[in-house]
């Protein structure tokens, strides 16, 4: 414990004595060893107003990976939840989504690429069964999920620290169905308004136009 305390107070000393120093000669802090900054860059996210198949739709961007240097501006990996405001129950959703957005730097602060992700669908007013040949399931909550691709497009502002805020406006087409699954079996829907065809396309996948501003640290 001792030995321990020693060593504290060495590295304590010689890091004052460093700053005292350099504070005594600033012009040696061109020659002094900085350990480079990094890349890569974890982040939050918030898309306060977003429209999706005519919808307000909400969202919090839980975790972000970007990788940035002079020439690409890469969002490796984001994950996000949200949810649809609307005046009619039955087509408010809940969405899980995945995505990565390989972006080029166009300007010195402005990105573009492709939206390439994966989302996850429930509508908690809504039930329906599964069925297939002479096979039935009971009913439950409908869920559904499907690849989302599109653009995005974003503007990043330097911070202190070697932070970074940074402004996205993306635009993606979801591609979940509401009529069948992946392997074959057909929805049918338990609520009366999904009786008249023209309330399913309230549910169906659309576009997402989506404003989202992070803070990358």
């Amino acid at each position: 414990m001792r030995r321990r305390f020693i060593v504290f107070l060495f590295l304590l000393y010689t890091n004052l004595c460093h700053a005292i120093f350099l504070e005594e000669f600033p012009n040696l802090k061109d020659f002094v060893f900085n350990e480079p900054t990094s890349n890569t860059y974890f982040g939050l996210g918030l898309s306060p107003i977003s429209i999706m198949n005519s919808k307000l739709y909400v969202a919090a961007n839980l975790f972000q990976i970007h990788w940035i240097n002079d020439r690409f501006d890469m969002e490796i990996f984001s994950a996000s939840i949200g949810s649809t405001i609307n005046s009619e129950d039955y087509s408010s959703s809940k969405h899980f989504t995945f995505r990565t957005i390989p972006k080029y730097r166009i300007f010195s602060f402005v990105s573009i690429g492709p939206l390439l992700g994966f989302e996850f669908v429930r509508f908690s007013n809504i039930s329906a069964r599964l069925y297939k040949d002479r096979y039935v399931t009971p009913y439950d909550v409908f869920s559904s999920n499907g690849l989302i691709y599109g653009l995005g497009i974003s503007e990043t502002i330097d911070q202190k620290n070697n932070r970074k805020i940074k402004i996205s406006q993306n635009i993606y087409k979801q591609t979940y169905s509401t009529t069948t699954t992946n392997n074959g079996w057909t929805y049918l829907y338990q609520n009366p308004e999904l009786a008249v065809e023209a309330n399913k396309d309230k549910i169906s996948a659309g576009i997402v136009i989506m404003l989202e501003i992070s803070y990358l640290l």
